[in-house]
């Protein structure tokens, strides 16, 4: 299974455009926006990276049919 995201892509254009900060998002089509352990372990993963370029990953949020959950908020950020 791909991973829900690609920490490459994101990071290289946050570069691209000379952000200092990013929010990422998607869309869990099921509905269910809980996070899964893989959102989790990404989200982690490019925590770090942003770390390590001085870009602040401000929130992941994961959008579902009725509401939203941000991991940062969710204490998994």
């Amino acid at each position: 299974m791909p991973p829900p995201f690609y920490n490459r892509e994101i990071v290289g254009r946050a570069i691209e455009l000379g952000a200092t900060s990013i929010i990422v998002a998607h869309n869990h089509p099921s509905g269910d926006p809980s996070p899964s352990e893989d959102d989790i372990k990404c989200t982690r993963r490019l925590s770090d990276l942003c770390d390590q370029l001085d870009i602040v990953l401000i929130d992941h949020v994961i959008v579902g049919r009725k509401k939203a959950i941000s991991l940062r908020t969710a204490g998994k950020l």
